[in-house]
């Protein structure tokens, strides 16, 4: 069986209607996002709910939109993410490298991603409000030994600079024991809302939902490795990088895929990336001058590093696009956003003389 990535993809009209403007400010210097073709329409088609039965979420501040462009600075999709620590996000890997739109496990595989100057997290509620404070990003981090899709769809994002404390407090990933059946939590995302209305970018949260199988419980191979969960319903396209949460909000998976329809989601597991996820959360404490994180210190596997490594170049990638540091959103892409709330705005209002027939008719 065939499973899908819930990414929101460059398939909407704000972003073609957006795109001379969009190429101005945000100017990248290598990589692409292209689609596969013959699937865009399919993809648009099957693709297009929210955290079904969700309500707008504000108070899950460390829950970031995504927004990945192409290399020419067009919009080419969104995601979801979560802050980790100060400078660290933690997304799916589908949203900053290429992948197949349609998932068999064992022959899916990620190839190139995009460069970090061509990725921006805001962790402001709405994606498209003009007041949306968007940081760049300084380096993509994927997990190591292979390029597997199933059991690998995670992904780090560096940021430019690191979020102060007093104004948003990231999450824990849970890296101590996995999810367990029937084990409740919640999904947050910023995906399309029900239909086909592509109103995605404001953070949305579901709770209550419950783990329906972990790992190979969940049958056969060809859907869910072992270091994978299956969740219950309501994900789909935008949610792509989002968490689930416990009931004690630490993140125990990430959104990666799920069949047509999105009543299956799967979900990639942490436990078999701590090391890794530990590791670069030590780095970059030390490239943003902080206190690593209490989960990083705590797990006991942070012991087992050297207290002081050197940073790879990855955390030296190219930053010569848009100047976009800081939680301070560019002038510029603040205009550009307005711009795009404000024609989204005017879609969604009906003309007067089209209200006034459909209450003639109705």
């Amino acid at each position: 069986m065939q499973w899908r990535l819930s990414v929101c993809r460059n398939n909407t009209a704000w972003s073609t209607r957006a795109s001379g403007l969009l190429a101005a400010v945000l100017t990248g210097c290598a990589g692409d996002a292209v689609e596969e073709p013959g699937f865009r329409e399919e993809v648009t088609a099957e693709a297009a709910l929210e955290i079904k039965g969700g309500y707008p979420d504000a108070g899950d501040r460390a829950v970031a939109g995504l927004l990945i462009t192409d290399r020419r600075g067009r919009v080419a999709r969104t995601c979801s993410s979560t802050l980790i620590a100060p400078n660290l996000v933690l997304t799916a890997q589908h949203c900053i490298a290429e992948a197949p739109k349609l998932i068999a496990c064992k022959t899916a595989t990620f190839g190139e991603p995009v460069d970090a100057s061509q990725v921006f997290a805001t962790l402001g509620s709405a994606m498209w409000a003009a007041d949306a404070p968007w940081i760049a990003a300084r380096a993509l981090l994927s997990p190591p030994d292979g390029n597997a899709v199933c059991g690998r769809d995670l992904a780090l994002v560096v940021l430019s600079s690191p979020v102060r404390g007093s104004e948003v407090t990231p999450l824990a990933p849970r890296l101590e024991r996995p999810p367990e059946e029937g084990e409740v939590y919640s999904a947050v995302g910023f995906g399309d809302t029900e239909g086909r209305a592509r109103d995605g970018g404001a953070r949305r949260r579901r709770d209550g939902l419950r783990v329906e199988c972990v790992g190979y419980g969940c049958g056969t191979q060809e859907r869910v490795t072992g270091s994978e969960w299956r969740g219950e319903s309501g994900i789909c396209s935008g949610d792509s990088g989002g968490p689930a949460l416990d009931v004690a909000g630490r993140i125990i998976g990430v959104t990666s895929r799920g069949p047509a329809g999105c009543s299956d989601p799967i979900y990639g597991g942490l436990i078999a990336h701590r090391d890794w996820l530990v590791a670069e959360a030590t780095r970059a404490a030390e490239a943003g001058d902080y206190d690593a994180p209490w989960w990083a210190t705590g797990s006991g596997v942070a012991e087992r590093l050297p207290s002081r490594r050197p940073l790879d170049e990855r955390w030296l990638s190219c930053t010569h696009g848009p100047a976009l540091g800081g939680v301070e959103p560019a002038p510029a892409l603040l205009s550009l956003l307005a711009l795009l709330a404000l024609k989204r705005a005017r879609k969604a209002a009906p003309p007067a003389r089209a209200a006034r027939r459909s209450t003639i008719s109705a």
